[in-house]
């Protein structure tokens, strides 16, 4: 895995999405541990609180999936909605203001993404998740 911080969490939320498609959205704790285990194989330096805040980011992808599984497009807009929240949360790691907010739903929804309020609320956490992920990474040695 990349030593800079936001090519790692991409690479980290690439391997969630493929794993969130695989397993339908349905995993057990097993599974997931052999998705971290696996992840650190392949040299992902996973702290404790880097794996907590991966499972929350996974589980925003998670309702995310579960509100456009409904569409053939599934996979297409998982991919946009984790490089665009990649660039969001790049773009403002310091914090964001409503308007930023706004213009990041908007870009969503553009997507392909209906934004109902759950779906707001499983953006809110996936972005909350990847900058809370991304300052885990960032204080690691």
């Amino acid at each position: 895995m990349a030593n800079d911080p936001f090519q790692s969490i991409k690479e980290l939320l690439e391997s969630g999405k493929t794993f969130i498609e695989e397993k339908k959205g349905q995993w057990d704790h097993i599974q997931w541990d052999t998705l971290l285990s696996d992840l650190q194989t392949k040299g992902a330096n996973l702290t404790d609180e880097a794996k907590h805040r991966f499972g929350e980011a996974l589980e925003g992808l998670k309702g995310i999936y579960g509100e456009v599984n409904k569409t053939e497009e599934v996979a297409k807009v998982l991919g946009s909605v984790k490089d665009q929240t990649l660039k969001f949360v790049q773009a403002h790691k310091d914090g964001w203001d409503h308007v930023a907010w706004e213009q990041f739903l908007a870009e969503i929804q553009q997507s392909g993404v209906n934004l109902t309020e759950s779906t707001k609320a499983y953006l809110g956490n996936l972005v909350e998740a990847v900058r809370r992920l991304y300052a885990a990474k960032n204080d690691q040695p």
